[in-house]
């Protein structure tokens, strides 16, 4: 437990160790966030919060002892007797890194006229700097001092010392142990993965049973529904939109930018939510939500799952080794590059590896909790020296969840297809592999309730899919997220005829009643696809969707679908002045700028000067730079009046 922060008094509270009935909770450090701090200064509207970061054990066992002194250092120790003595006086003990309750007992018994013999023996650690706590047994990992700075300015200034680094030097988040749960070693769960429309407990989905109850739950009329189905007061519906109340944001029409500083802010608006699950977004379990295949938490959870993603299973050392290179999960196993490894270099030795005839990797599931890879041992394709990605032969999926998908074959307890009938494109790249699998089984995400219960079938507040057996909550159709795999939920031609006075016409003559949780910024560019049947050449492709997604042998396609065939950076892009990739790549190297090669040149939204930002900072759904230039999708979506300019 080190903590990184500004030095200055650090001072513990709750330090009695409660037992009992009472949580189980000690050695608490409080952070007040007030209105000056300039992390928070963008803000509209701000509120002042105390924080509280205890130790939190899970039974009595677990509790440290308290019976030893930190051996790193030499502790002075005295009795309050002798601090009454010498004269000590409270604002000492208090700089001294003294407990709270140390310091009001200490109070108490110098404020007494007759002198408590037990109370003069107890006594008082005085620990030398950097350390603290009763026995001198925490430090601060990391201490800013001699700066001409405002202590909290420099705080807030030092991009990786900030108070949420402060829960644990591993920078993990707190698992919920109140389900038992298989999340794949060494994940754990979170409580923000609960009900949160896919199987994360790979051990039977735990996380996301009885979940349907929220789907089918109804608010009363002075309450607001969100999106996920919980009820919030109807007076806090779109009352401040950078401090939602509801956990998935759907009560205020929020864009992401205010939330683009979660992962270092520690206040509810962050704790307390959690990611949408239409964003493709994963949890990283501080208020941070990130691209499933793209960019990393700042704290490091999504790095936990492809851990779980490398475990061995039951494959052999040498053909683990090169399926975990040759699917460019990582680039260094145990420090080597891949590219060295001798057992890749020597592939040409069929004996060298050893592959089961069909095989599973990785050995967890890879969507979704149920959507599963498998491989031939095709020596020929493995050993090929120009294959440096190896997909997957087939796609595995529960069929119970994906009932409107026709299978291939049935392996072990999976029904499995053959990945060319689901991707056809072989040069895509992992991260767009896995994009377009994410977008072929979204339909299959819960929560949903099978059309053969009969228990809820005919509640009135379901909607039933077509050509399959999933159902529903009216509330989530036209909210432009696809649940349906048809589509049909999004092409809902009765939805003003839906019992909800949030719903809204994006204009007077629309005949569409779009969902409450759907953004108003983006009528225009929506009406603007409504009216076009043609589009640019230029605009195929570009990251923005032009066109209505249209019915094409069964598929859903839009100006957008299959753009693997079509790179952003191409001659027709390259180099004028517009960014058609997400990631700006088409404009890199094009005029002289202030930043070296493959680094991004902005403009700082803190002190406006001119940055270079690394490659994974662009596109990461945080925003860091003024304009939000390294985020381009946020300005396609939450800016369409402007004509996409932030």
């Amino acid at each position: 437990m080190l903590w990184p922060m500004v030095y200055t008094s650090l001072n513990l509270y709750e330090t009695d160790r409660k037992v009992g009935n009472e949580q189980l909770q000690f050695d608490c450090l409080y952070y007040h966030v007030d209105n000056e701090t300039s992390l928070y200064d963008w803000l509209l509207t701000n509120t002042s919060q105390i924080l509280k970061y205890c130790r939190r054990p899970l039974n009595e066992t677990s509790i440290p002892r308290l019976d030893f002194l930190n051996q790193h250092q030499d502790v002075e120790n005295y009795t309050f007797k002798q601090l009454r003595q010498s004269n000590t006086t409270i604002d000492q003990l208090i700089s001294w890194n003294a407990s709270v309750d140390l310091v009001e007992r200490y109070f108490l018994y110098i404020e007494q006229s007759i002198i408590d013999d037990l109370a003069s023996e107890e006594t008082f650690y005085q620990c030398t700097y950097p350390w603290f706590g009763l026995r001198c047994e925490y430090k601060p990992a990391h201490i800013l001092i001699d700066t001409d700075d405002d202590p909290k300015e420099s705080f807030y200034k030092t991009n990786d010392w900030y108070v949420k680094d402060m829960i644990n030097t591993s920078r993990t988040s707190s698992c919920y142990v109140h389900l038992t749960c298989d999340r794949g070693s060494p994940m754990c769960l979170d409580w923000r993965e609960i009900c949160n429309g896919q199987i994360d407990c790979i051990d039977g989905g735990a996380d996301e049973r009885q979940c349907f109850l929220l789907e089918i739950n109804e608010c009363a009329d002075d309450e607001y529904r969100c999106h996920n189905g919980l009820c919030i007061p109807l007076n806090f519906y779109k009352d401040d939109a950078q401090h939602p109340d509801c956990l998935d944001r759907s009560d205020e029409p929020t864009s992401r930018s205010s939330f683009s500083f979660c992962s270092k802010d520690p206040r509810f608006r962050c704790e307390d939510q959690v990611c949408r699950s239409n964003d493709m977004s994963f949890s990283c379990a501080d208020g941070q939500c990130v691209n499933n295949f793209k960019k990393s938490c700042v704290n490091g959870r999504n790095n936990l799952v492809k851990t779980a993603m490398l475990a061995k299973g039951n494959l052999s050392y040498n053909c683990r080794l090169f399926m975990i290179c040759h699917t460019l999960m990582i680039d260094k196993i145990n420090g080597d590059l891949c590219a060295n490894l001798s057992v890749l270099s020597n592939a040409n030795n069929s004996d060298l590896f050893i592959c089961e005839s069909l095989f599973q990797f990785p050995t967890i599931p890879v969507l979704y909790g149920h959507v599963r890879f498998l491989y031939d041992n095709n020596q020929s394709k493995l050993i090929q020296a120009d294959i440096n990605l190896i997909l997957p032969d087939y796609i595995c999926y529960d069929a119970q969840l994906c009932d409107f998908i026709s299978f291939t074959f049935h392996y072990q307890n999976l029904t499995c297809r053959h990945r060319q009938q689901i991707v056809e494109d072989t040069n895509l790249g992992y991260d767009e592999f896995l994009l377009s699998l994410n977008n072929y089984f979204r339909p299959c995400a819960a929560p949903y309730i099978m059309s053969n219960d009969e228990q809820y079938i005919q509640h009135s507040s379901l909607y039933c899919c077509k050509n399959s057996s999933k159902c529903i909550s009216k509330h989530r159709l036209m909210d432009r997220v696809r649940d349906c795999p048809m589509d049909d939920d999004e092409n809902y031609e009765l939805s003003c005829s839906l019992q909800d006075t949030h719903r809204f016409k994006c204009s007077d003559q629309d005949t569409t009643c779009w969902s409450p949780s759907v953004d108003p910024n983006s009528c225009n560019i929506f009406n603007q696809k409504q009216n076009l049947n043609e589009i640019l050449f230029q605009n195929i492709c570009d990251g923005v969707v032009h066109l209505l997604p249209r019915e094409i042998d069964g598929q859903s396609h839009s100006d957008e679908t299959e753009c693997q065939h079509w790179p952003c950076d191409n001659i027709y892009t390259r180099c004028d002045s517009f960014k058609a990739c997400l990631d700006g790549s088409d404009e890199y190297d094009c005029l002289e700028t202030q930043c070296p090669l493959n680094l991004y040149p902005c403009i700082s939204p803190i002190n406006y000067t001119i940055i270079c930002l690394l490659m994974d900072q662009v596109a990461d759904n945080i925003i860091d730079c003024l304009g939000a230039t390294d985020e381009l999708q946020y300005c396609y979506i939450s800016h369409a009046e402007t004509n996409d300019h932030c």
